[in-house]
């Protein structure tokens, strides 16, 4: 019997998935009431794609609890997010500050 090597090892032809598509996906997983650390890259487009039914706390890794969806070009508040990128707050939301982190 032959042994397959990688090469002819391939997946069928399928469109890729766009970053906004996984972090709509992704924010389909999360349940009411749930606490999300959210880092850098898809897993931050995850706030703009919440179901509207459910309430999620995001905390940013540059320490915001109740992160929001990232800001449209002309509606930005401060500050940004762990990607640096400008973001709503949520009513009641925190900031957290480690002072033994450097500067």
């Amino acid at each position: 019997m032959p042994v397959e090597t990688t090469q002819e090892k391939t997946l069928p032809d399928k469109p890729r998935l766009t970053r906004e598509q996984i972090a709509q996906r992704a924010a389909l997983e999360l349940p009411d009431g749930a606490y999300v650390n959210l880092g850098w890259g898809i897993p931050n487009l995850i706030a703009d794609y919440l179901p509207k039914e459910i309430t999620v706390y995001f905390h940013s890794e540059n320490g915001i609890l109740g992160m929001g969806r990232r800001a449209k070009p002309g509606e930005e508040e401060s500050p940004g997010d762990s990607d640096s990128r400008r973001v709503f707050f949520s009513p009641g939301r925190c900031a957290l500050d480690d002072p033994r982190r450097s500067s």
